[in-house]
């Protein structure tokens, strides 16, 4: 059976682009999940994250540099990275703005550029000039599963998944023009006949243009002056700049399956955003109204945003709001919502808090599209011991307005001590509703040898499970092993190699992961 040469399209792609120029921009983050040396980031694939990236990391987009992350894993949605260097403060809920370490760095006194920040023109003499990463690598997994509850046969599948990845930017075009490139290929082949495929996504392709007080895009982007409209395939223009602007987008939403693009999704937006910084206050805002209008009989869905920040010295404050309007009452419905504090309490010591409401909005749907409301809330504190950090917080959360689960969780770090080097972290969650509970514990340690990476990382996950055919709870036990070395091959070309070991009593994994990438 002949299958389509996926990978060879990233090449062809890369032939294309020429010679190419960093103008990379940063965006937002929020921690949303820590254990032991790693942090779980709400951004991945689709925002040109990938592993064995090095991301800089700043408090907010004008903010100085607090150090830098490097990615564990990667996901469509979601990265998994761990401290380069000493910690800075990142506990679950926190927002950060990440910068891939290809952008111009700023020093530690001088402001990053921000989220839809002009960028400077370039000189006429620049030439047409490359630059980003391409990358291979390779997932194997095999898997073995079983419900001895339900009295169901073991299960054996075996995943392998090659894959490219082409992140570019080409710079000084003709006419000012730049052209963003963020793409993926990969093929999947499996023991199950059903699930191998072949896939090649187009997440960003666009041209930019900045003058003095306007920008433009034009082809497929993600809007960075506001978090609520997504993926465009359209035009956007913006006028003015961090002080005031204002601007609109029109186009198409893409497939969100594949990311191909379709005309059955016409959409668009216009927004404003405003902001204010001082030596010691900040403050930074956006509102956005939009509308989706599918042509395939689906009713059209209307939403607007807003978010706002303020930082006082030591003190912030945010905010990420979204309202949809009912198509079947005609009323206004809090979706998502998503609320932030950091108060610090000494030189050392910090409070944070969070709230989350998340009432998911189904455009897919004839009636009923708002679904079921989920709360969250949390608090915890932050304390620094020299070199190291030590964090704690509990959380709470309601579905539906029924019964509530707490999570008590605790964590350690420490990235370089004094015996030989080692960098030691850890963490444990305790999660609790009614009768059931769930224990998760993990411990890592790390060491570098000039540019190479070593590490090595134990997770124990137990939890009690229902088992529906006896009625009753039953002990789930599984412990997991990792080993990760991130070895450089030359100034350019670096490679990553991963091996993870799951032992439980219903599912086992074995699961070997090599990565090659160059930044060119």
């Amino acid at each position: 059976m002949k299958r389509p040469t996926a990978i060879a399209a990233v090449a062809i792609m890369l032939s294309l682009v020429g010679s190419v120029a960093h103008a990379q921009q940063g965006f937002d983050v929020v921690v949303e999940f820590i254990a032991g040396s790693d942090l779980y980031i709400s951004a991945g694939t689709e925002r040109g994250i990938n592993a064995g990236d090095t991301l800089l990391v700043y408090g907010e987009a004008e903010g100085v540099l607090l150090g830098e992350f490097v990615v564990v894993s990667a996901t469509r949605e979601r990265a998994v990275v761990a401290f380069v260097g000493s910690p800075f403060p990142a506990t679950r809920g926190k927002g950060l703005y990440v910068v891939p370490r290809r952008a111009p760095v700023a020093p530690p006194s001088q402001p990053v550029a921000p989220t839809g920040a002009r960028q400077p023109r370039p000189s006429p003499e620049a030439g047409v000039t490359v630059s980003g990463r391409l990358s291979l690598d390779v997932n194997a997994l095999q898997a073995r599963s079983e419900t001895p509850a339900i009295g169901g046969e073991p299960t054996d599948r075996t995943f392998t998944t090659p894959t490219a990845r082409l992140r570019a930017t080409v710079s000084h075009l003709p006419g000012d023009l730049r052209l963003q490139v963020n793409m993926r290929a990969s093929s999947r082949y499996s023991s199950d006949p059903v699930r191998p495929d072949q896939s090649l996504r187009v997440y960003h392709a666009s041209l930019e243009r900045d003058w003095r007080i306007a920008q433009f895009q034009l082809g497929r982007f993600y809007n960075r002056y506001e978090t609520y409209s997504g993926y465009f395939d359209g035009f956007l223009l913006h006028v003015g700049g961090n002080g005031f602007g204002v601007g609109g987008a029109v186009g198409f939403q893409p497939e969100r399956t594949n990311q191909l693009p379709s005309s059955a999704f016409p959409k668009y937006t216009v927004f404003v955003n405003a902001g204010h910084r001082g030596r010691s206050v900040r403050y930074t805002t956006d509102l956005s109204f939009h509308q989706l209008l599918p042509r395939n009989g689906l009713l059209n869905h209307t939403y607007a945003g807003w978010s706002q920040r303020l930082q006082v010295s030591g003190f912030q404050l945010s905010h990420n709001l979204q309202v949809d309007r009912d198509p079947s009452t005609g009323k206004w419905v809090v979706t998502r919502l998503l609320a932030r504090s950091d108060i610090p309490l000494g030189p050392r010591l910090n409070l944070r808090a969070r709230y989350t409401l998340y009432q998911p909005y189904f455009f897919t749907r004839l009636d009923s599209l708002i679904t079921t409301r989920r709360d969250q809330g949390s608090v915890g504190l932050w304390l620094w011991l020299g070199s190291g950090s030590l964090g704690a917080d509990v959380t709470v959360n309601q579905v539906r307005n029924e019964r509530r689960s707490y999570t008590y969780a605790g964590s350690l770090s420490f990235p370089n001590t004094a015996l030989l080097g080692l960098g030691f972290s850890s963490s444990i969650s305790y999660w609790v509703l009614d009768d059931r509970k769930a224990v998760y514990l993990s411990g890592a340690l790390s060491r570098t040898f000039g540019r190479v990476q070593l590490r090595a990382s134990y997770y124990r996950y137990q939890t009690d499970e229902l088992a529906t055919a006896l009625d009753e709870l039953t002990t789930v036990l599984a412990h997991t092993g990792e080993l990760s070395l991130v070895l450089p091959l030359t100034r350019r070309l670096y490679s990553s190699f991963q091996g993870r070991i799951q032992r439980g009593e219903h599912l086992n994994n074995d699961n070997l992961y090599a990565g090659f990438w160059l930044n060119f």
